[in-house]
């Protein structure tokens, strides 16, 4: 056995020394042939006449193969030297402190090799008081290519905490550095030309050149990583992101360079300039995209010739995690999702599945409402996507910008959790690509149907903005997927304890809070501020605003902060007071919120909704203690008090049906329909969502809710007034639940100026369908289980 051990370890050195041979073989003749082919690449661009005028004013007009054998140099130095620098400083984090001194060596020698393959200037001409500037632009290169080298380094090497901490400390060390050199660069300039051809407003052009250049150092980074020990699966994914991410290049593209310039007296898009050479035909949007396209992708790829160049030296992968060939994935497969470890019991993947194509297919259908097709040429709404105007939005139109970013968000999230299976499964920061990738098709597709479907408005503007929700969603699920499902899965598998009273509770805060600040268009000046206070939008007068809506607003104000209340008594049941600190976190609650919705320039701040906060905190506080789970006291029992609280229940839903009536037919003037009843009827069809569509966002999404929330309060109110002693209780529950609140809707063809809406009408059916069914799980959740009525005698028996 000695003996052939070893015989096998002779073996295999033999074989490693071969391998070593060879590898340093490939790795000699590797730059080699990457300049060849750029180099062959660079001779055939040239070639063409259709090259751009400053590209030939570089190269003059015969361009010497010496200067083109330089130029390719400089194009794979360019890719190899921030590699190799990102991956040292994963080896030696110390070297981290030494950026901006690496960053100017480099920028430094971009700078001469730049100068020896170019003409059009001597070097006198070169080094002058314009050279300090260079070279800072050339570092601001560097620098950002290197911290994206080192951050996707960082996600393949090591393992997820290892890399969620690297890419946290490269941030940290990187980002301020290239702020820095960012301000100087902006504050100085390079080239008075050149900066007229960025875009000045509503943000500076050279932000999104900024994202550009991270977005492509980064694609080229992942394509080296993939190219290294190739895997069909990783390989063909970021082949495949790598195309799907020259859209979002050249929006940035887009909104980094001016719309317009004037050269000689015309008027054209800066982009033709850098695409295009001069010519009495313009180049179609079509065109300078293509070209973009392929210039994107030629960046790419040489950034992934000198990353994986750079790879091959750095052969010793980062000591905190596990390397490529190490058993880090399988570590990384067996991350659990939930905080507290271990597997998972039950897998949501599928439930999330579900939830991606369903809201994926509301997002489309909302942005395509009201579905009025109008048919055109293919070509001809191309030529009009492709010079998407980006919109000078004012304070009023912020809350459209907001409503497109938060539209994106759930979709990412929504798919990174089918994709990544609650966090089991390995190569999370490929599937962060894809997904992104994916989103940004969808909402370019989106954009681009909406030409098709006026009077839906398509710009920039709306791209911009979905695409930042998508990434929004992403980083949410990475910071915030396994503790979001732990907290669903509890949901699913807990019954009838106070844990999943707090559980669904804190949840109803969590929306509570979002729904207050909701839509989010956000007050970005001192001057913006004192436009909403000379509105009145601040009244500190108690109930100096109950002219601005009715009684029923207040009491839902009231009503909405009832749930806070039991949630502090059910979460902190151990305190001596419980409904003083349901009143004091209530209030603290309450005001912070209005204080909050002082920024949010569509939303008013009032001292009464304090008031109404706090008197509803105290309200929950007080049920909690009596009825909850928390309560200690036990209740009274008895035939008296099973009168007295139906009685209870019986007012509480007399006075939901009286609510849901003055909501919907006051001031209660009766008419019949001109055109009869019949056609009044057939006029509340229309596409699902039509009317929510015509109102602002806020609105749209207050009444959504107020007309499920009542239907659900009166199915639960209908289930606990029906006798268990009838025959398909439930049953009956239902049908009164659902037809009241569609019939309340659909009745408003009586009461003009109200319109009925048959969308409303089925969503509200729903709603009370729903709150029949929720009944015991609502009894078994949130009712001590002392408390006897009609539908306990049912829960007790079935459990």
């Amino acid at each position: 056995m000695g003996l052939l051990k070893a015989e096998a370890d002779m073996s295999v050195d033999s074989d490693t020394s071969a391998s070593g041979q060879g590898s340093r073989v490939l790795t000699a003749l590797l730059p080699l042939g990457c300049i060849a082919v750029v180099f062959v690449g660079l001779r055939f661009l040239l070639a063409s006449p259709d090259v751009p005028d400053y590209v030939r004013g570089r190269f003059g007009r015969g361009p010497g193969s010496l200067a083109v054998a330089v130029f390719s140099v400089w194009l794979l130095w360019l890719g190899f030297a921030p590699a190799w620098l990102g991956n040292v400083i994963l080896r030696k984090p110390k070297w981290s402190l030494g950026l901006p001194v690496w960053a100017v060596v480099l920028g430094g020698t971009f700078l001469v090799m730049f100068r020896v393959s170019t003409v059009g200037l001597s070097w006198g001409e070169w080094w002058n008081e314009q050279t300090f500037h260079w070279v800072l632009l050339f570092s601001y290169v560097a620098l950002i290519l290197t911290v994206s080298s080192a951050v996707v380094g960082a996600a393949r090497l090591l393992t997820w905490d290892s890399a969620s901490k690297c890419v946290l400390f490269l941030l940290l060390m990187g980002l301020p550095w290239i702020l820095l050199a960012h301000i100087v660069l902006v504050s100085q300039g390079i080239d008075e030309g050149a900066t007229g051809f960025l875009r000045a407003e509503p943000f500076g052009g050279h932000v999104f050149l900024v994202l550009l250049l991270f977005l492509v150092g980064m694609n080229g980074a992942a394509v080296g990583f993939a190219l290294r020990r190739p895997r069909i699966g990783f390989l063909l994914g970021s082949l495949t992101a790598t195309g799907l991410l020259v859209a979002p290049g050249w929006l940035l593209l887009r909104l980094g360079l001016a719309p317009e310039v004037v050269d000689g007296g015309t008027t054209f898009p800066a982009v033709r300039l850098l695409l295009a050479a001069h010519s009495h035909v313009p180049p179609s949007s079509g065109h300078l995209f293509f070209r973009w396209c392929l210039v994107q992708v030629g960046l790419v790829l040489v950034l992934a010739a000198g990353q994986l160049c750079a790879l091959r030296l750095v052969r010793r992968a980062p000591a905190e995690g596990a390397g490529e060939g190490a058993p880090a994935p399988a570590e990384e497969e067996s991350t659990p999702a939930l905080p507290g470890g271990g597997r998972p019991k039950t897998r949501l993947g599928r439930a999330y599945f579900i939830l991606t194509f369903v809201y994926a297919f509301l997002a489309v259908y909302g942005s395509l409402i009201p579905l009025d097709f109008h048919p055109r040429p293919v070509e001809e709404a191309l030529e009009v996507f492709l010079r998407t105007p980006y919109l000078m939005l004012q304070v009023g139109n912020r809350a459209d910008f907001v409503a497109n970013l938060l539209l994106f968000i759930p979709l990412t999230f929504l798919a990174m959790g089918a994709l990544t299976r609650e966090n089991t499964r390995g190569g999370r920061w490929l599937l962060v690509l894809l997904v992104m990738a994916g989103a940004v098709i969808l909402s370019l597709g989106i954009e681009f149907a909406q030409l098709f479907f006026p009077p839906r408005t398509v710009s920039l503007n709306d791209i911009l903005a979905e695409c930042a929700g998508a990434a929004v969603g992403i980083v949410a699920w990475l910071a915030l997927g396994g503790r979001i499902t732990a907290w669903w899965r509890g949901l699913l598998h807990r019954r009838g304890s106070r844990e999943l009273a707090a559980q669904v509770l804190t949840g109803y805060v969590a929306a509570l809070v979002l729904y207050q600040l909701f839509p989010y268009d956000l007050v970005v000046s001192a001057d913006e501020m004192m436009v909403e206070l000379r509105q009145g939008k601040l009244v500190l007068a108690p109930f100096a605003d109950l002219h601005r809506a009715s009684i029923l607003v207040f009491l839902k104000k009231a009503a909405v902060l009832i749930p806070v209340g039991y949630w502090v008594v059910v979460r902190w049941a151990r305190w001596r007071r419980p409904v003083l600190a349901a009143l004091a976190l209530g209030a603290g609650l309450t005001l912070a919120l209005e204080l909050l919705q002082l920024l949010v320039y569509t939303r008013y701040s009032s001292s009464t909704d304090v008031i109404l906060g706090t008197w509803g905190a105290g309200m929950g506080g007080a049920l909690a203690t009596q009825f909850g789970p928390a309560a200690t006291r036990p209740l009274p029992r008895g035939a008296l008090w099973r009168c007295f609280s139906w009685g209870l229940r019986l007012t509480a839903t007399v006075a939901v049906v009286s609510a849901l009536l003055w909501g919907k037919w006051q001031p209660l003037e009766f008419q019949w329909p001109d055109e009869g009843l019949a056609n009044a009827l057939a006029k509340t069809v229309q596409v699902p969502f039509f009317y929510q569509y015509w109102n602002a966002e806020f609105e749209a999404a207050a009444q959504l809710l107020q007309d499920l929330s009542i239907p659900l309060a009166l199915g639960l109110l209908l289930m606990s007034l029906t006798p268990g002693i009838l025959g398909g209780r439930r049953l009956v529950a239902a049908v009164v639940a659902g037809a009241v609140p569609a019939a309340v809707e659909l009745g408003q063809v009586f009461f003009p100026p109200h319109t009925a809406d048959m969308t409303t009408a089925v969503l509200a059916a729903a709603g009370g369908v729903v709150g029949v069914f929720l009944y015991r799980r609502f009894v078994e959740t949130f009712i001590r289980p002392g408390y006897a009525t009609d539908a306990d005698v049912e829960v007790r028996e079935s459990t």
